[in-house]
Order: C-alpha cells, then sequence, then structure tokens
C-alpha cells in the first residue's frame, strides 16, 4: 500500500509540474461544508445516521484546465437505539450511542471546464488521502449510570469528486462539489481487529478565494 501510494504521488507531482511549464498558474483558497451520507456496507456504517462534514483547501491552477488540491477535514455520523437490558435485578431502558468520525488530509487531482468566459468551471476528478479515524461507543442505562470507550486508527484512502463553481466577483466563487470516497482503517476491539469502511458519499456547499 505504501508503494502504490508513492507511486501514485509521483504521477501527479509529474503531471503537475509538467503543466506549469507551460502557463502561469493561479491559487486559491476554499472552505467547505455539508452532509455526509455514510456507506450501506455491512462492515462499514450501514444504518448510520447522516452526518456532517467541514473541510479547508488550498489548491495550485497550473492552467485553466487542470489543479492540485490539498485539503484536510471532518466528518462525522452516529447510529444509536434504545432497548431494556435485563439482570436479576430487573430491566433496565439502555440508550447506545455509536459515533464514527475522521479527519481525512488529501491530495486531490482536478480536471477544469470553463464555461461562460471562465464565469463558471465545472470540475471532476480523484486522488488519495490519508484518515485518521475514530470509533465511539457509549451506553447509559437508566438509574445505573453510563460508560464509554474509544479506539483509533488510521489508513490510506481514494476518492473520487466533480462539481462547478459560479463566481460572483474576479476573486470569489460559489461552488457546489460531490466527492465519494472509501477508506478501511483496521481498529482493534479490544483485541478483536477489524477492518470497517469509514467511507461514503459527501455533499458540499463551497466558498473560494482565488488570488
Amino acid at each position: 500500500m505504501k508503494r502504490f501510494f508513492l507511486i501514485s504521488i509521483s504521477i501527479v507531482l509529474a503531471l503537475f509540474i509538467s503543466t506549469t511549464a507551460y502557463a502561469q498558474g493561479s491559487s486559491y483558497f476554499a472552505l467547505k461544508g455539508g452532509i455526509f451520507s455514510p456507506n450501506s456496507e455491512e462492515e462499514g456504517l450501514k444504518d448510520f445516521d447522516r452526518g456532517y462534514n467541514v473541510e479547508a483547501a488550498f489548491g495550485y491552477k497550473a492552467n485553466p484546465n487542470l489543479a492540485i488540491e490539498a485539503g484536510i477535514g471532518y466528518y462525522s455520523s452516529e447510529y444509536s437505539e434504545s432497548g431494556y437490558v435485563c439482570t436479576w435485578y430487573g430491566c433496565y431502558l439502555a440508550d447506545f450511542t455509536i459515533t464514527a468520525s475522521a479527519i481525512p488530509i488529501t491530495l486531490t487531482l482536478k480536471g477544469i471546464a470553463p464555461l461562460a468566459y471562465g464565469k463558471v468551471e465545472l470540475y471532476g476528478g480523484g486522488g488519495l488521502g490519508y484518515y485518521l479515524a475514530t470509533a465511539e461507543a457509549e451506553v447509559a442505562i437508566t438509574g445505573v449510570g453510563s460508560a464509554s470507550d474509544s479506539w483509533d486508527a488510521s489508513a490510506l484512502g481514494f476518492h473520487l469528486v466533480g462539481g462547478g463553481d459560479f463566481y460572483i466577483s474576479e476573486n470569489v466563487a460559489l461552488g457546489l462539489e460531490v466527492k465519494w470516497f472509501k477508506v478501511e482503517p483496521e481498529f482493534d476491539f479490544n483485541g478483536d481487529k477489524e477492518k470497517v469502511n469509514f467511507g461514503g458519499t459527501i455533499f458540499n456547499g463551497a466558498i473560494k478565494f482565488r488570488f
């Protein structure tokens, strides 16, 4: 996996550097936020609720049709249910909550199609990311108390993106973006190791500042 990551990064950088030799580029900073829709895999986040996502990204446009973007973000989703736990002493109402969250550090290569004299830009692309993932479980039993535990893991993942930006001024744009991604960190649940698909689909709104 590390070898695949290094080769992929080398290809991206080679493409990026080759294009900068032919055109003077521009940089941009973007803030993104929206909805995280978890995957529905059994060994993933099936039955988890829709969560939220926030991101910050810095990009460089080598020319009007190609950009490379580095980003960092945070997304989270929850699964919860209630039920009765019964012992010799009686039955008690218990609330169970599992929270899945991660901090992705990503690198994305984008192909861009400028429209309307550059006021509108449509794009698509993909890339790689390193995900710092956390799974947290909490149980609260009425009349007894509560307890919680958490587990951390990290892994490489990949993603595909598509979207568009509309420039409301020369250097400011509003945008919409869809990102699908997959990452499978391996958690050690108190001695029981298990890979969990922490991926899904993200629907973002964005504001971009070009400079």
